[in-house]
């Protein structure tokens, strides 16, 4: 019998909602990860024996289970004495599977917009009183983390797709809101491979259940039809998709559009983001709503007031001089989204401050990152957070830079900087009034942000 769990990266925002969701069955739950943070502090207030630093001794003997993820390495002294002794260890994507089990679950997977579409479809549940169980990849200000223990069957979590992760799966509602050229170059090794993987998790989803797909996105459209899947929901702005929005209006920090479902009209919404791509990320969060019987008024009454996981297109201070924006944006499709809602803003000087994300996927998408990029007046790209990678030899971030320099952009518009502290001083430098900063980046990038709001409010 299963007692207790050791967690080896605990303080990730997956697998302390997976810790957080055990430790609320009953179980004894400890884990360790590589440097101490508010979420290893959250996770000891709930009870959460957490160690920082990996070491074999912090790996107690008693323990029955011991969960990964994909980020840590084989050579990890706690997973190397966790072997030694037998122990059984599984991935996190292994524990969520099981997990899940327990529950009607709807999983939200995609290349984009996987964070803010669960974030949508807990809210819509928790308004209409599904009370659910949430995992997600965000902090969530209505739930006040990226985790939240429900008392009902209902179970809402993100499916993520890489190393595979999401093929563990099978939820009685599953959603696919984009299918984008990610994690291939790190794993995937060609997009026939992804696509089938979304193919597989397609089929995976409850026969009783539904699929909810993104019928204006190519690939997706294309992993439906490939799946087979019959009774799927698609839904976009074009005609021909089950669910459709019209009449939409793209205002400063919200928007408003109309939405059909087979031709007749169901609600007007206004959610409180913007961007078109939250209007498909509503739509998504609709087409949930309408699997689970949950009236529309109620997803337009609880999206008025929706607010985004922390760093999606977070605005962090904002005064008549300067907007400053945290944004969690770490693909070129995201990054263009997100800076063209900031050029919506209609501030002068739009600065963007990109910290590229893994040294595979830059290699792979330097030339898209160039061109996303190139919406903003002024673009500073670091060094690359490498994160579980090594570097590249003989490749840099400075391609990005250097390749806008050939798309036509002045080198006096376009900076390659190596660490944050160059960062910020250039910054502090280009910040001028009536600007807004865009921090972009899935790393550390986000620790600039602290010196850049001591900056704009003197």
């Amino acid at each position: 019998m299963v007692r207790k769990y050791f967690f080896v990266g605990i303080g990730g925002i997956g697998m302390s909602a997976l810790a957080m969701i055990l430790k609320s069955k009953g179980y004894e739950v400890i884990g360790s990860d590589r440097q101490d943070s508010d979420k290893l502090k959250e996770l000891e207030r709930l009870g959460i024996k957490t160690f920082v630093g990996h070491r074999e001794e912090n790996l107690e003997d008693d323990v029955d289970v011991v969960v990964y993820t994909n980020a840590v390495h084989d050579d990890n002294p706690e997973l190397s004495k966790a072997r030694r002794l037998g122990k059984k260890i599984i991935s996190r994507a292994e524990l969520l599977a099981e997990i899940e089990k327990d529950y009607i679950s709807i999983g939200v997977a995609g290349t984009h917009g996987k964070t803010t579409t669960t974030s949508m479809v807990s809210k819509v549940l928790l308004d209409a009183g599904f009370d659910p169980t949430v995992a997600n990849g965000g902090n969530l200000p209505y739930i006040g983390g990226n985790a939240r223990i429900g008392n009902t069957k209902y179970f809402v979590y993100e499916a993520c797709e890489a190393f595979g992760s999401f093929l563990h799966f099978h939820p009685f509602i599953g959603v696919v809101t984009s299918i984008d050229n990610d994690h291939v170059a790190e794993y995937y090794k060609t997009m026939d491979n992804l696509m089938n993987a979304f193919v597989t998790y397609i089929n995976n989803v409850d026969s009783e259940g539904k699929v909810i797909i993104n019928g204006d996105d190519p690939l997706a459209f294309e992993a439906m039809m490939k799946s087979g899947r019959v009774g799927c929901i698609t839904y976009g702005i074009r005609d021909g998709n089950n669910l459709v929005a019209d009449a939409i209006s793209l205002n400063k920090l919200s928007t408003e559009f109309d939405v059909f479902f087979n031709g007749s009209f169901l609600v007007r919404m206004k959610i409180n983001v913007p961007g078109i791509h939250n209007v498909y990320n509503s739509l998504a969060t609709i087409g949930v709503a309408i699997s689970l019987g949950i009236d529309p008024k109620i997803v337009a009454q609880s999206l008025k007031d929706f607010k985004n996981a922390e760093r999606r297109f977070e605005i962090k201070f904002e005064d008549e001089r300067f907007t400053i924006i945290d944004d969690y944006g770490h693909h070129p499709s995201e990054i263009k989204a997100t800076l063209t809602s900031a050029k919506n803003l209609g501030r002068r000087n739009v600065i963007a401050l990109f910290q590229p994300h893994l040294w595979s996927r830059t290699w792979a998408l330097y030339r898209d990152f160039a061109l996303a990029l190139n919406i903003a007046d002024k673009i500073v790209v670091t060094e690359v957070y490498g994160a579980r990678e090594e570097p590249i030899q003989g490749f840099s971030a400075k391609f990005i830079v250097d390749e806008l320099v050939r798309l036509g952009r002045k080198e006096s518009d376009v900076f390659f900087v190596r660490t944050k502290e160059e960062a910020f001083d250039l910054v502090s430098r280009l910040l001028v009034n009536d600007s807004a900063l865009v921090i972009l980046g899935a790393g550390d990038i986000n620790k600039v942000f602290q010196r850049v709001m001591e900056l704009v409010k003197k």
